[in-house]
């Protein structure tokens, strides 16, 4: 089933958008090319489509998209084979969304989709205005997650300079205590004269 552009909303903030990589899985061209002018037109500059969903594994890891968007029935592997592909390839505690894009409104086809991993779920033929926001919505979701990613590294990098730092002061401190211990000891050692001990 194609799917028609319609009128568009006015384009996202340009900050959420410019850099984002969107990988967009269909086996009919026509609705590849209907995406890419929606998406497009909305701002987004950085979108490869793929009409052979046996390599979209392959581009899914040359790409690394930060939202792939994934027809479900194509010639295999499907939309759920893809999948079930991509879900090892994706690092434990990140966030690469999926959002399907299918004719099937069946729910066990919904509930089949939402459990082997998409974020969210949208029947064809769909509203351009629809389509933009729950992308924009699947986006900013990505990027809070790779900010608060990134955050925790950070702090965590911080905290193991703090501790090092933590561990180096002690270690100084131990050794001005033995150097401090070891003039002690020198000085209260009993003098020793010429002629015997006075």
């Amino acid at each position: 089933m194609t799917i028609s552009p319609g009128p568009g909303p006015t384009a996202p903030d340009a900050a959420a958008t410019t850099n984002a990589r969107i990988l967009v899985v269909d086996d009919e061209e026509t609705n590849l090319l209907v995406l890419r002018t929606m998406l497009e037109r909305a701002g987004y500059t950085n979108v490869q489509t793929l009409a052979d969903s046996a390599m979209a594994v392959e581009r899914f890891v040359g790409f690394e998209p930060d939202l792939v968007l994934l027809d479900l029935h194509m010639p295999p592997p499907d939309g759920f084979e893809i999948m079930a592909q991509l879900e090892p390839l994706i690092p434990a505690g990140s966030y690469v969304p999926i959002l399907v894009l299918t004719a099937d409104v069946t729910d066990s086809t919904r509930e089949r989709a939402l459990a082997m991993g998409a974020r969210d779920f949208l029947t064809k033929p769909f509203r351009y205005n629809e389509l933009l926001l729950r992308l924009n919505n699947l986006l900013e979701t990505r990027a809070l997650h790779s900010r608060l990613h990134r955050d925790k590294a950070i702090l965590e990098a911080r905290m193991r300079d703090k501790e090092a730092t933590e561990q180096a002061n002690a270690e100084r401190r131990r050794a001005a205590s033995r150097r401090i211990e070891a003039v002690l000891a020198t000085d209260q050692t009993p003098a020793h004269h010429e002629g015997g001990v006075r």
